[in-house]
């Protein structure tokens, strides 16, 4: 008879805490766009009625824009491996190891 694995459980457990993060993200990406899309109509409506002779709204959808679209990379873009994150910290523990002793 085997032993129940406790590392099963935990792997488990670790995925479904990363999915539910990755979920969260999602959905926090989405209410950035919807309160970003709500803003600049809004802002688009003002402008084009109360000073049409100058379009100021272009400035707040360009610069906000671009933080949407960091947003968006942030949360659909790649993802580094696992892999990757345990060479960068191996790395830096090597870079501490090798430092002279501060004085």
């Amino acid at each position: 008879m085997s032993e129940p694995s406790h590392t099963n459980t935990t792997t488990d457990d670790l995925i479904l805490r990363e999915a539910e993060r990755r979920v969260f993200e999602r959905l926090e990406f989405y209410k950035h766009l919807a309160a970003y899309l709500g803003v600049n109509i809004g802002l688009l409506l003002i402008n084009h009625f109360l000073t049409p002779e100058k379009l100021w709204f272009f400035w707040v959808l360009g610069g906000w824009g671009l933080g949407v679209l960091l947003h968006a990379f942030k949360v659909f873009g790649p993802r580094p491996s696992g892999n990757w994150k345990k060479r960068l910290i191996e790395e830096e523990v090597h870079k501490i190891q090798n430092e002279p002793p501060k004085s």
